[in-house]
């Protein structure tokens, strides 16, 4: 049979109606029944079988066409059964070679990368595969870093804190400023009497209370609250309450007193009220520590207020430049001398309580 019907009969379509079978020794086998095909040998013409001679490499000494043929096959009768050798023999016999046709070119050798480097420069060297991650490295990656950017991202937009301007200081205007002097005497000008207040604040003044439960819902009195330019000092004997008269004057005292000031680009202070209207409780604690106190004042009336010339309250504590006490009570004084010759109010200078005793006249 021709090599084109070997190969036509080990095709997939003509497996069933095979007219040539092999042995395991690569001889031509026909056997007459197919229950008899008990053992499917290996065509010469197998890749397999060409894959296990190429495998085996001839020697130097060796020339490829010093081969041995491969012997003819045995012509086996059709009626004789294949003889199968025993296993001890098929080990010990060697497997027979194909004929110099069959025989393909030897496989290249395969070098080492190293050798290969040496060799051919031109060969790269082949890239490492890459580690698998972790799925927790993962994760990290792919989740929680992009989160941590953001966040970081977000904080130095939105999260930093924003710094206020700081306000400009007029430092010229402290050196070209001359410091405040009240021309004239603060005992001769300020010298109205207890008995002249007292008038007047029973013809515009309340009912004296006789405790501060009754003084709070007393009627005719209206709360005075702090601001820029003035600060009340914490009360002990007296309650923040005053006739509406005289806490119009008091706002107004402070206001000028800041704006004087302000126009001439000094740092800013407020007044210290340091007494406004008692209860007749209070004014009989006051007289067992300091006799000078008066049992008939004019603060019962809620028309009179008292205002520290010793100390003041600084608005801007960061502003750097300052003003002296003493230059500060002459400008309340000031202050002070303008409202009283306007007939807005009468005014006693007091030393040893270190304030401007004020009561409202209208």
């Amino acid at each position: 049979m021709s090599q084109t019907n070997e190969s036509q009969s080990h095709s997939s379509l003509a497996r069933g109606n095979r007219s040539v079978w092999y042995d395991r020794y690569g001889n031509p086998v026909t056997p007459e029944k197919p229950r008899e095909r008990t053992f499917t040998g290996v065509s010469p013409h197998s890749r397999r079988r060409r894959r296990t001679e190429i495998s085996q490499k001839p020697t130097e000494t060796e020339a490829p066409n010093e081969l041995r043929e491969t012997p003819e096959a045995e012509t086996v009768p059709e009626t004789a059964t294949p003889s199968v050798p025993n296993e001890e023999e098929a080990v010990a016999e060697p497997v027979a070679q194909c004929s110099p046709e069959d025989v393909s070119e030897p496989a290249p050798e395969v070098l080492p990368e190293e050798v290969r480097k040496e060799k051919d420069p031109e060969v790269k060297a082949t890239p490492r595969p890459k580690k698998k991650r972790s799925g927790l490295a993962s994760f990290a990656k792919l989740y929680l870093m992009p989160l941590c950017v953001l966040a970081a991202g977000g904080v130095m937009l939105f999260g930093r804190e924003r710094v206020p301007d700081l306000p400009v200081y007029d430092m010229d205007a402290m050196e070209s400023h001359r410091p405040y002097t009240y021309i004239g005497s603060f005992n001769r000008d300020f010298a109205d009497l207890n008995d002249l207040q007292l008038e007047a604040a029973k013809r515009i003044g309340i009912r004296p209370a006789a405790t501060r439960a009754e003084l709070r819902t007393r009627d005719g009195l209206v709360p005075v609250s702090e601001s820029t330019s003035l600060t009340i000092d914490r009360l002990t004997h007296s309650e923040a309450l005053l006739v509406p008269q005289a806490a119009v004057l008091l706002n107004e005292i402070g206001a000028k007193f800041t704006s004087v000031l302000s126009d001439a680009h000094l740092p800013l202070y407020s007044i210290i009220v340091t007494s406004i209207t008692r209860a007749d409780e209070d004014v009989q604690k006051l007289r067992r520590g300091n006799g000078n106190a008066s049992d008939n004042s004019t603060h019962a009336y809620g028309t009179t207020f008292d205002i520290s010339w010793r100390r003041f309250q600084k608005v801007d504590p960061n502003d750097p430049r300052n003003l002296s006490e003493e230059e500060l009570k002459h400008l309340l004084a000031i202050v002070l001398a303008d409202f009283h010759d306007a007939g807005r109010c009468y005014i006693k200078h007091e030393r040893y309580q270190a304030c401007f005793h004020i009561t409202t006249i209208k």
